[in-house]
């Protein structure tokens, strides 16, 4: 059971166009009400959301192995969070002496890009930093009203013994933006006035510990965030503090049978025109019978949360097995369920332009079914396929607010909302420098008190391929099509149909000495006008070059 598969290749922006009914829109936009959420974020195809594949084999707790070296930085780009953006393909130089790089460029759009990197060995710690900083000074409409800004710093250390690992890590990111968005979808047109710059900021600390003692394993991660919205004059729009973190335990029985618990807990306060706190803590036990071919896990999640006077608890049988029924081939299958904690900040990074007094809840999940097959039919390819049904209570959508449309505000089906998923994937790298990687994803909604799954997709297609000419030119390209996206229309409540879309990006790198390099990108190259989100056009065409130096 060695085979799992490589996460795919990267997202850019999309191309969509709107047709619009006026079928009646009923479910209603709850606005005010004490609510949650959970780290795990609702699966909206952005660039901070990615589904993550089911592993063939769990194995308990494992070491955790933190790599600290730079390899080629990859650059996502444009930064621009209501835009989709391809998924990053595995590409790299061959590792180079000189960890440490200086990335500058420069695009359309006047998009200035600085990029530094410092990987140093400090005693015993291992430290890691990153400086990221892009501009776009104009966007897709209004001039400078739809321009926008990322700036990140990341520092991480390292400390490593031979049966522990201490990984202290910290964020801090900040995005600037206006609420540029077609204020009346059908009629009059996007905002035109010098509208208020709005700061997003959020700041994240955490500290991962792993160890080992005699036959037991462990791991410990407390964490701290602050998330914040406001205007540059410093009106508050949202703001939330989330103290929590997840830890647990395995015990190892004998060499077939093992035993433990993972803990999750969390507690916030969010303050906005509501204020209000919340809180989620769950246990979850488990025992595991594993062989070579063949492996069962399971248990139980216990639940409980509270968003102000609104109190969840459940109780969640779980069941994991995976068999490797021939060389090379597995299934495997799963039934349980959990409560999901969200905050504000996997808000914005689903979708930035949110209104204030947001409703937050926990997403739980009564039931999660899922299957799958995961094989290599030929050498060095990889092939998986898997079903999977998820009832949801409480999942968020993300509707224009009836006060302000050129923001966004989170409604609810008031019932459970059922999804069931179809995936496939398949990645082959007939030669060490080169891989093709492609995916599909199916999705159908169940939902009640709505009109229709509110900016959620019904497919995904995506392709990317990688090649390393030479070890001196590196080439990569990504395409991605979804479509049946709909959304709440503004006036009278219609739909709007998001046309369905295909976009291409392509990305070349050249090593013109060890230290040295030059870069080009290209998102976007069909020029396709879309919106990701109803009313927010993304960018045309887009292009940006530079060149990296190596110390």
């Amino acid at each position: 059971m060695r085979y799992y598969l490589v996460v795919f290749g990267f997202i850019v922006s999309l191309g969509i166009q709107a047709q619009v009914d006026t079928t009646s829109s009923k479910g209603a936009i709850t606005m005010g009400e004490v609510v949650i959420e959970k780290e795990k974020k609702i699966e909206l195809p952005k660039g901070s959301k990615r589904y993550q594949k089911a592993k063939l084999k769990e194995f308990g707790m494992e070491p955790l192995n933190l790599t600290l070296e730079a390899a080629e930085p990859e650059l996502i780009w444009p930064p621009y969070k209501s835009d989709v953006q391809f998924e990053q393909v595995a590409k790299s130089y061959p590792k180079s002496k000189y960890q440490n790089y200086l990335r500058l460029g420069y695009g359309n759009y006047g998009s200035p890009l600085a990029e530094l990197g410092v990987f140093e060995d400090l005693g015993v710690f291992r430290t890691s930093s990153r400086l990221f900083f892009e501009s776009f000074n104009t966007g897709p409409v209004n001039g400078k009203n739809s321009g926008n800004s990322l700036g990140s710093i990341d520092l991480a250390a390292a400390y490593k013994s031979e049966n522990f690992q201490i990984t202290p890590h910290v964020n801090f990111e900040n995005r600037q933006y206006r609420f540029y968005g077609n204020t009346d979808r059908m009629n009059s047109g996007f905002v035109s006035e010098d509208i208020p710059r709005v700061n997003a900021s959020i700041v994240d600390f955490q500290i991962n510990t792993v160890g080992e003692v005699g036959d037991f394993s462990y791991y410990i991660t407390p964490s701290v965030r602050f998330s914040n919205q406001n205007e540059k004059d410093g009106l508050d729009i949202n703001n939330e503090s989330v103290l929590g973190g997840i830890g647990g335990i395995s015990f190892s029985i004998d060499k077939q049978i093992s035993s433990g618990f993972d803990l999750e807990g969390y507690t916030s306060s969010y303050r906005s025109g509501i204020t209000y706190d919340r809180s989620l803590f769950s246990l979850s036990p488990w025992v595991k019978y594993a062989i070579e071919d063949f492996s069962l896990k399971g248990g139980f999640s216990l639940a409980t949360g509270k968003s102000g006077e609104i109190r969840q608890s459940g109780f969640y049988p779980t069941i994991k097995a995976d068999w490797e029924f021939a060389d090379k081939w597995s299934v495997y299958g799963q039934l349980s369920g959990n409560v999901e904690w969200n905050g504000l900040s996997e808000l914005l990074n689903e979708n930035e332009f949110l209104d204030d007094s947001l409703s937050i809840r926990n997403v739980e999940n009564p039931l999660i079914l899922e299957g799958g097959l995961i094989g290599s039919p030929i050498k060095n390819l990889t092939f998986e396929t898997s079903l999977t049904l998820n009832n949801r209570n409480n999942l968020p959508f993300y509707v224009p607010s009836s006060t302000d449309s050129s923001r966004f505000t989170i409604a609810f089906d008031d019932q459970t909302v059922n999804q069931v998923t179809f995936k496939t994937s398949v990645s082959y790298a007939p030669t060490t420098i080169s891989v093709y990687k492609a995916s599909l994803a199916l999705n159908s909604y169940s939902v009640n008190s709505l009109d229709r799954p509110w900016h959620l997709p019904s497919y995904i297609f995506k392709l990317s391929t990688s090649h390393n000419i030479k070890q001196k030119l590196l080439f990569s390209a990504s395409l991605i099509s979804m479509g049946g996206i709909r959304a709440p229309a503004n006036v009278d409540f219609g739909i709007v149909n998001l046309k369905s879309f295909l976009d291409v990006g392509i990305d070349l790198k050249y090593l013109i000495t060890e230290r040295a390099s030059v870069w080009v990108g290209v998102n976007n190259i069909g020029n396709t006008e879309y919106e990701r989100y109803l009313g927010y056009p993304v960018r045309s065409i887009n292009f940006k070059i530079g060149a990296q130096y190596r110390f």
